[in-house]
């Protein structure tokens, strides 16, 4: 039987770009573009789970009222499945963020469409930017 784990992603968004992370080549998704987020622990909310990688990941704190979940996902890969939360955020301007190197390799800040263009997107995330509610959070912000 597969194992079940529970993740967090993060669309922090600047106007109609949000910021994407190059894992580290070490990582299971090496060298794949993805969300800032990850794996909730076992004594956690996915709020909070979202918030500690931000924290960790970017170095960005951000306070629970700030985020806002946009949808729930149901993953299935081949070694495990996933409930994956879904949560923006906007920022006023677009930012160089710190990254652990140990993490990520490195950043950008793409469009939905220039995101679904990319060839090494971790799988999922074609999926997810096609759901309503993240289409609309991301034509919303301005």
């Amino acid at each position: 039987m597969k194992s079940h784990i529970h993740a967090t992603g993060l669309f922090l968004i600047h106007q109609h770009s949000f910021l994407l992370l190059r894992r580290n080549p070490q990582d299971p998704q090496a060298s794949q573009w993805g969300l800032v987020g990850g794996q909730v622990e076992p004594d956690e909310l996915p709020l909070q789970a979202v918030l500690r990688e931000v924290e960790a990941e970017i170095d960005l704190k951000l306070e629970a009222a700030q985020i806002q979940l946009l949808d729930q996902f149901e993953l299935t890969y081949p070694e495990y499945d996933v409930t994956f939360y879904v949560f923006s955020t906007t920022v006023d301007q677009a930012f160089d963020p710190f990254m652990d190197q140990a993490e990520h390799l490195d950043f950008r800040w793409v469009t939905r469409d220039q995101c679904l263009q990319l060839a090494n997107v971790i799988s999922g995330l074609q999926i997810i930017l096609h759901s309503p509610a993240i289409k609309q959070a991301l034509e919303a912000t301005v």
